[in-house]
């Protein structure tokens, strides 16, 4: 975000919380894609572009599903994060 392009998407991970605190990475994700104006720590605005991809986890059962917009790819994972199936 601190670079002179117009468009970034914030990197996270989808995880898994065990009691006493634990977390466990399952899988690395992409953001929604936002839009910039102007320069960091002075005057910086930035907003969710329109339609822009983003990534969109569901829960069934034992599993978590997890696709992303912009790839015709997804994947679904066992409780432990281990990929069970890649549809595409």
């Amino acid at each position: 975000m601190q670079g002179g392009e117009p468009t970034f998407r914030p990197r996270g991970a989808l995880a898994r919380a065990w009691e006493g605190g634990r977390l466990d990475t399952l899988r690395p994700v992409l953001g929604e894609e936002f839009f910039k104006r102007g320069v960091w720590r002075r005057d910086l605005w930035a907003g969710p572009v329109p339609y822009a991809p983003a990534t969109l986890t569901a829960l069934s059962g034992e599993r978590v599903f997890v696709g992303e917009m912009d790839r015709a790819q997804l994947d679904v994972r066992g409780p432990d994060g281990t990929l069970q199936t890649l549809i595409r």
